[in-house]
């Protein structure tokens, strides 16, 4: 049996169509409509038949240098709150910055590692926050680079890829990953300015 041209290799299907903006338009439509008939063709080779330069991303594309969101409780410490609490200086007000040392002071004291300073569940945010931020340059990192096509109808084809610590390019990622959630999720992650 001989396969028929409406089950044509979808790779084969796009190149056919000539223009970039018109390729751009068919990802979208076959997205919006949820028929995926591209779905299979990997993200580098879609991104390149839309038009895109993965080897110049890094520099081209929105670029952001991230590194792993260490956690204070990671640290083996019994008093993660009192052993960081110099984090809050400045954060919260004064009076309650020297409450807390008060109370910091009289953890030190224990012999135990029962408890840790009483703080607010905006305090413990704001200190895991200030924590992360402070040893993010000694976190493992990598560098993000995503951009955004738009086709005519007004719809976005996302695109990402993750750049090592030698500039290698890993992971490429397009709108149909996007859909699926299966972009880095940022939240696990520090920017790094």
């Amino acid at each position: 049996m001989h396969e028929s041209s409406t089950s044509m290799d979808p790779i084969a299907s796009l190149s056919q169509i000539r223009s970039v903006p018109a390729r751009i338009d068919a990802v979208a439509q076959d997205l919006n409509s949820g028929a995926l008939i591209y779905a299979a063709v990997g993200a580098w080779e879609l991104g390149e038949l839309l038009g895109l330069d993965w080897e110049n991303a890094p520099a081209e594309w929105p670029y952001t240098t991230l590194a792993v969101k260490l956690s204070l409780y990671d640290t083996g410490s019994g008093h993660p709150f009192a052993e960081n609490l110099q984090l809050l200086k400045g954060v919260v007000p004064d009076d309650r910055y020297a409450e807390l040392q008060g109370l910091a002071k009289a953890l030190r004291g224990r012999k135990t590692s029962d408890g840790d300073l009483p703080l607010t569940a905006k305090e413990v945010a704001l200190l895991e926050k200030k924590y992360a931020a402070t040893k993010a340059s000694d976190a493992w990192g990598l560098g993000l680079a995503r951009t955004e096509l738009t086709a005519s109808d007004g719809t976005i084809l996302c695109f990402e890829v993750i750049v090592g610590d030698a500039g290698e390019l890993e992971d490429p990622k397009g709108p149909y990953e996007f859909e699926r959630g299966e972009f880095l999720d940022t939240s696990e992650w520090v920017e790094i300015e």
